[in-house]
This record gives C-alpha cells, sequence and structure tokens, in this order.
C-alpha cells in the first residue's frame, strides 16, 4: 500500500520540491504549520486557496504527527485541489502514544458552520477531518458534516 501511495504522490512531492510549473505548493509554504493555533492556520489557508485558485493549483497538506487546527467557515474556490496522503482509511490513523489521529488531518476547533464552503470545480482527496471536542470530550454529541 505504501508504494502505491509513493506512485501516485512522487511526481507531485518532486515537482513541488524542484519548483517545477505552478502545479502545486505544500500549505507549509504559506505558514499553515501543526503548531500555529487555528485561526492562524486558517487565514494562512484561505491564502494560499486564493492562490490556487488563480492558476488551479494542488495544495499539498504534508502528513504530521500533530494535526493542523482549523477554525471552520473557509471558502475553497473553484480550481483549488487539497491533496493529502492518505487513500480510505474506515477507522482513521492513530499516533501511537496518545488518542488523535496522525497524517494529512485538519483539526476543525468550532462548529459555527461547515468546515468549507465551496465552490465549482474542486477537489478534495487524502486528507482526515478531527473533530477532537466530539470524539475526546463528548462522543455522544454529533456534528454535522456537511459541506454547503
Amino acid at each position: 500500500m505504501l508504494t502505491y501511495r509513493l506512485i501516485i504522490f512522487l511526481p507531485l512531492l518532486i515537482s513541488m520540491l524542484h519548483g517545477e510549473a505552478q502545479q502545486g505548493k505544500s500549505i507549509r509554504d504559506f505558514k499553515v504549520l501543526p503548531g500555529n493555533d487555528a485561526h492562524t492556520n486558517s487565514v494562512n489557508l484561505q491564502r494560499a486557496i486564493d492562490w490556487a485558485s488563480v492558476s488551479g493549483a494542488a495544495l499539498f497538506v504534508e502528513p504530521s504527527d500533530e494535526p493542523y487546527a482549523l477554525e471552520s467557515g473557509l471558502i475553497l474556490k473553484k480550481n483549488v485541489s487539497l491533496i493529502g496522503v492518505h487513500g480510505p482509511v474506515p477507522r482513521g490513523t492513530s499516533h501511537i502514544s496518545r488518542n488523535a489521529p496522525v497524517g494529512s488531518v485538519f483539526k476543525i476547533t468550532d462548529d459555527k458552520q461547515p468546515l468549507f464552503i465551496v465552490e465549482s470545480a474542486t477537489q478534495i482527496k487524502g486528507i482526515q477531518f478531527w473533530y477532537a471536542d466530539q470524539e475526546l470530550n463528548d462522543p455522544a454529541y454529533s456534528v454535522s458534516y456537511c459541506f454547503k
């Protein structure tokens, strides 16, 4: 399975590392970082989405042992692809020493609105979405996982 993932993502990673054509960039190039607070990451991710929309670029969500915290309400504009490293993972991935997922993971810190308000011609692939407050604090509470 790992070999399959490398074959799929290796060309994207190589082009991003070598700066070839504006096919894509890492979200980390826009200062979306696992250690940032949700507000900072949301502002920076929206800036990355705005950049990618102009040229139809992909944004790569680099895997990490800490999720990228986000606030809801981002506008996923047309022509943008958000691409992570995961294939279908029925129960998600697990941190080796605590109850948290790892990899290309967005940790949503609120439920005020949908995480993404989606325009047309977009793609989200290989990313896990984690509502930690729901899972860790109140498993009976259900967050509506909807996109507008």
